[in-house]
C-alpha cells in the first residue's frame, strides 16, 4: 500500500468517525422498536458507505497499478482465456462476491421479507395469523 493510499483511507475513516460522533446523541435517545430499526438501517447505510469508499480507493490503486495492468494482459496470453482486469479481482459481470453477499443480506433483512416471515397462512386466502 502506498503512503498516499493510506492517507486517503485515513481521511475517509476520520470523516466517518466525525459523522458518527454527530449521530450518537440522536441514537442514544432512540426509544421503541420502529425508531431502533430506523437507527439500525441508518448505521447499516453509513457503514456500507464507508466500506464502499475504502473499496473504491483500493480498487483504483490496484487497477491503476502498472504491474497489475501488465499481469491482466499477460495472464490471458498464458492461459488462452480472456479475463478483463476486474474479473481478475473476482469482479465478474460488474459485481464482486462481497457486493452480491451484501445485496442478499439486505433483501433477506428487508421489512417485506421480515413481515412475510411473521405471517402464517392457514388454508384460505382470508385467514392469516400474525405471530409476534
Amino acid at each position: 500500500m502506498t503512503h498516499d493510499l493510506i492517507l486517503q483511507i485515513s481521511k475517509i475513516i476520520s470523516e466517518f468517525n466525525e459523522g458518527i460522533d454527530r449521530k450518537i446523541p440522536d441514537w442514544e435517545s432512540v426509544r421503541g422498536s420502529k425508531a431502533f430499526r430506523e437507527m439500525e438501517v441508518e448505521i447499516s447505510v453509513l457503514t456500507r458507505s464507508l466500506a464502499d469508499q475504502i473499496s473504491e480507493k483500493i480498487l483504483r490503486a490496484i487497477v491503476l497499478n502498472g504491474r497489475f495492468q501488465q499481469q491482466s494482459i499477460d495472464t490471458p496470453r498464458k492461459t488462452g482465456k480472456y479475463r478483463n482486469g476486474l474479473a481478475s479481482l473476482g469482479n465478474d459481470f460488474g459485481v464482486t462476491a462481497a457486493a452480491v453477499s451484501e445485496i442478499c443480506r439486505q433483501v433477506a433483512d428487508s421489512d417485506s421479507v421480515r413481515s412475510g416471515r411473521q405471517t402464517r397462512f392457514f388454508g384460505d386466502t382470508n385467514r392469516f395469523c400474525n405471530i409476534y
